[in-house]
């Protein structure tokens, strides 16, 4: 073989394996976003009691729902409006969940334990430890989460109190599928209140 026959045929080899690997690279999908990130919001604040657990589908619906609320009381409401458009919740791949909780006291210490995706089902759960003497002050949470419309079908909040759990009915991303799985897109009273 000659030294030319063997330059074109390493210079065409070459060109097969630069161009599989590109083909093959192009056909590879990007980085999987993971199901659900949760979004840093101030918790509790008093604000919290103008709505119920909800999930959010669009901007505008995220728009609509940051308008400017009437009256005073929401201590916080412009660090919780800039926290939601700072998060970028992409709408044409996630949904937008606000999950509220709401106890009668004040003094009763209430956390959150990382979200758990079980199947396509986020689970989210709120652990309270309840205490026997309480101030009279309500304390409303709010826990947000840019959720995949992709991965996550369904959001269940459990509410666990010592060793009794509550349960709320499941929300359901897709909108269309929700009265056939028993969920909803919006809660009606949703709100976990707990004494």
């Amino acid at each position: 073989m000659s030294r030319l026959s063997l330059i074109i045929s390493s210079t065409l080899l070459a060109g097969v394996l630069v161009g599989t690997i590109a083909c093959t690279a192009r056909s590879q999908p990007g980085p999987v976003p993971p199901p659900f990130r949760q979004i840093a919001i101030p918790s509790p604040d008093n604000g919290y009691d103008r709505f119920s657990t909800m999930i959010i589908d669009s901007q505008k619906e995220l728009d609509s729902f940051l308008e400017p609320w009437t009256g005073a009381g929401w201590r916080a409401r412009g660090e919780f409006a800039d926290a939601l458009r700072a998060a970028s919740v992409d709408f044409d791949r996630q949904a937008l969940v606000l999950v509220r909780h709401t106890e009668r006291s004040g003094s009763v210490p209430v956390t959150l334990s990382p979200p758990v995706l079980a199947g396509r089902t986020l689970i989210i759960e709120v652990h309270r430890r309840p205490v026997t003497i309480g101030t009279a002050d309500m304390a409303y949470y709010c826990y947000a989460f840019a959720v995949s419309r992709q991965q996550v079908q369904r959001v269940e909040m459990r509410v666990f109190s010592g060793s009794k759990e509550t349960s709320l009915a499941p929300l359901t991303l897709n909108p269309e599928q929700a009265a056939a799985q028993g969920g909803a897109k919006h809660a009606q009273q949703q709100t976990a209140t707990t004494v």
